[in-house]
């Protein structure tokens, strides 16, 4: 599998927008750390991976995302919406997943990054968002919508 970022790295932040390429896609805005929503499910996250390593923690938070939150596009048709609302209904692709992850990891002390750009696998190529993490002097690559996790 082959990862490729067209955009920067970015620690994604309370207000932050995540803007879709597409012109039928949607802009996604990012909620506090504070937010109810975003508090439950770190609350789950947190119950789940206590007591881990740290790449282990990181590999088990990327599993949990990719089982927590259902694979469904709830948003075709808007142009904006809130990530609480995604995190509420436990449904998004690979926008919301990775934000999600992202943010889990970074409330859990790790040096994480939200990354857009494109991924090729052996059956198809195509826009996708991951994050990636730095842990022991390497840069991971943790994907919660494919379930990859590897080193860069």
């Amino acid at each position: 599998m082959n990862y490729f970022s067209m955009d920067l790295p970015r620690r994604l932040d309370k207000g932050d927008v995540l803007r879709s390429r597409s012109k039928k896609g949607y802009a996604l805005i990012i909620p506090g750390f504070d937010d109810h929503s975003f508090l439950e499910i770190l609350d789950s996250a947190i119950t789940q991976t206590k007591g881990l390593d740290s790449k282990e923690k990181v590999l088990e938070l990327t599993k949990f995302v990719r089982k927590e939150i259902e694979y469904e596009n709830v948003f075709k048709g808007k142009r904006l919406t809130m990530l609480s609302e995604s995190i509420k209904l436990r449904k998004g692709v690979c926008k919301e997943k990775a934000a999600i992850l992202q943010m889990l990891l970074r409330q859990s002390g790790f040096d994480s990054f939200y990354m857009k750009g494109f991924v090729k696998t052996p059956s198809r190529t195509g826009a996708h968002a991951w994050v990636e993490v730095n842990l022991h002097n390497n840069v991971y690559i943790a994907d919660p919508t494919i379930g990859y996790f590897r080193t860069r």
